[in-house]
C-alpha cells in the first residue's frame, strides 16, 4: 500500500505540474469501470455456484447477501471489502487539489509540510480512526511528490542496505508483537502500540523510500512485458480480495486455514498459491483489457 501510493504521488505529481497529463476524466473513468468488472464478476461467480451447488457460501448469511447484491451495484462507496479502492478513489478526486497545493511551495516548504502530516496526522494511524486508510494515503502520496520534487543524493546501494535493514528490524518487530496474543493488561497494550508505531511509523516509509531510492538509480531499460504485467496488479488486487474472492479462492479451492497451513512445508504451499492467484489474476485482468477496456 505503501509502495502504491508513494509511486502515485511520485509519477502523478511531475506529470501534472510538467504536462497536465497525470489526471484525467478518461483515467478516472477506466478506474471506475474496472472496479464494477471486479465487483460484477464474483457476484455472478456466487449466483452460478449457488446455483448449481459447486459451493453455497456458508460465511455469507441472509444479511451479507443483500450486502452483497448493495455492493455489486456500488461496489466504491460500499467497499465489496475493497477499502483500498475506496481511499484510492477518494485520492484521486483530490489529486488537482493536492497537486496544486504542493506546486506553490518551496523545497524547504514542502518539507516541512511532509513534516507536519507526518508527525500530528500519519503518526496517528496506529488508533482507530475513521479515516485512518486515507491518512496513509495521503501521507505516502505526498511523500512520493517531496522525494520527486526534493531528490535525496544517495549511493543506491546505501539506499538498499537500509531498506534491508529497516525490513529486518519490521520482521523482529513483528515476531515479537505477534507473541503477545492477548491484549488484557496495560502493559501488553502499550508494548503493542509501542511495536504498531515503530513499525508503520518509522520503519514502513523508511523501506519504501530506500528501495525506491534503489530502483531510481538503477537503469533497467523498457521491458513491454514487465510493463503488460505490471498494469494488470490492481486487477489481481480485485480479484481475489472482494468478499466472494477471499472465500472461494481461499477456503474453498485451495484451503489455506484447514489444509495448507497445518502442513509442514506450508511455506512451500503458500509461495506457490500466491504465484497461482497472480498469474491467473493477471491472466483474467489482460483479457479484461483486451475485450472491455479498450473497447
Amino acid at each position: 500500500v505503501g509502495f502504491f501510493f508513494f509511486l502515485t504521488g511520485y509519477f502523478i505529481y511531475v506529470l501534472k505540474k510538467n504536462s497536465g497529463g497525470g489526471y484525467s476524466v478518461r483515467r478516472l473513468f477506466k478506474l471506475i469501470l474496472q472496479v464494477y468488472f471486479y465487483s460484477i464478476m464474483p457476484f455472478c461467480t456466487w449466483l452460478i455456484c449457488r446455483l448449481f451447488g459447486l459451493y453455497t457460501f456458508p460465511e455469507i448469511t441472509s444479511l451479507n447477501q443483500i450486502m452483497l447484491f448493495i455492493n455489486t451495484i456500488i461496489p466504491i462507496t460500499s467497499g465489496n471489502g475493497w477499502w483500498f479502492t475506496q481511499t484510492y478513489f477518494i485520492i484521486f478526486l483530490f489529486i488537482p487539489v493536492i497537486n496544486e497545493y504542493l506546486q506553490k511551495l518551496s523545497n524547504k516548504q514542502m518539507i516541512l509540510t511532509l513534516s507536519f502530516v507526518w508527525l500530528f496526522w500519519y503518526s496517528s494511524t496506529i488508533f482507530p480512526f475513521a479515516y485512518k486508510s486515507f491518512q496513509k494515503a495521503l501521507f505516502f502520496y505526498i511523500l512520493g511528490a517531496t522525494i520527486r520534487q526534493c531528490p535525496i543524493k544517495i549511493n543506491k546501494w546505501i539506499s538498499l542496505f537500509l531498506f534491508v535493514v529497516t525490513w529486518g528490524f519490521y520482521v523482529v518487530l513483528e515476531y515479537y508483537d505477534s507473541a503477545i496474543i492477548k491484549n488484557e493488561s496495560i502493559r501488553d497494550m502499550f508494548v503493542k502500540n509501542i511495536y504498531d508505531a515503530l513499525k508503520n511509523i518509522v520503519l514502513v516509509p523508511g523501506a519504501v523510500v530506500s528501495i525506491v531510492l534503489f530502483f531510481e538509480k538503477t537503469k533497467i531499460p523498457y521491458n513491454r512485458i514487465i510493463n503488460e504485467i505490471a498494469s494488470t496488479t490492481f486487477g489481481i488486487y480485485l480479484f481475489h480480495d472482494s468478499i466472494i474472492g477471499r472465500q472461494l479462492i481461499w477456503n474453498k479451492i485451495f484451503h489455506v486455514l484447514d489444509v495448507q497451513y497445518v502442513q509442514k512445508y506450508f511455506q512451500v504451499n503458500a509461495i506457490s498459491t500466491i504465484l497461482f492467484v497472480f498469474i491467473i489474476g493477471s491472466g483474467i485482468d489482460f483479457v479484461r483489457k483486451t475485450i472491455f477496456e479498450r473497447k
